[in-house]
Order: C-alpha cells, then sequence, then structure tokens
C-alpha cells in the first residue's frame, strides 16, 4: 500500500499527473500557476514508501475535500486525493 509522507498545512491534495521527466512536471505546475492553481510537484520516492521513479504535479493543499473538488474539477482530468 502507498504511504505519503507530507509536511504541509492543509487536509488534502489532488494528485493530477505524472510524469518519468522532472522538466515536464515543472512546466506544468508552471502553467497551472499561471492559471491560479496553488501547485507543486514531488519525486514520489521522496515522500512515500513507493520505488516508482516519478514526478507527481498535485495541487493544494486544501482545507477540505469539498475545496479540493472544487479545483480538481476545473481541470477535467482524472485526479488522486491524498489526506495530509
Amino acid at each position: 500500500q502507498l504511504e505519503y509522507n507530507f509536511n504541509m498545512k492543509g487536509s488534502q491534495l489532488a494528485i493530477i499527473e505524472s510524469f518519468e521527466d522532472e522538466g515536464t512536471a515543472k512546466a506544468m505546475v508552471n502553467d497551472l500557476a499561471i492559471k491560479g492553481f496553488k501547485c507543486d510537484y514531488f519525486f514520489l520516492p521522496n515522500k512515500s514508501n513507493s520505488t516508482e521513479e516519478i514526478y507527481n504535479v498535485f495541487i493544494g493543499p486544501y482545507e477540505n475535500e469539498e475545496e479540493t473538488n472544487q479545483w480538481a474539477k476545473n481541470l477535467e482530468t482524472e485526479f488522486t486525493i491524498v489526506n495530509l
């Protein structure tokens, strides 16, 4: 089972995309930030018990599921909500 170890204020974030290339993840974060999203990315092995070498782009953190869903809906993409 995948377990995350984030050190952030807030209750949830939504992982919206995964890339093998850090540059692609950075570019997506820049695009999202311009559109007004709170967002960032992380290297999965650094923030979880997974050894899969991918960069996950996320939006958040947000205070509750309602707020997380509201923002994530604007993206029209599959997303995974992670509780912090």
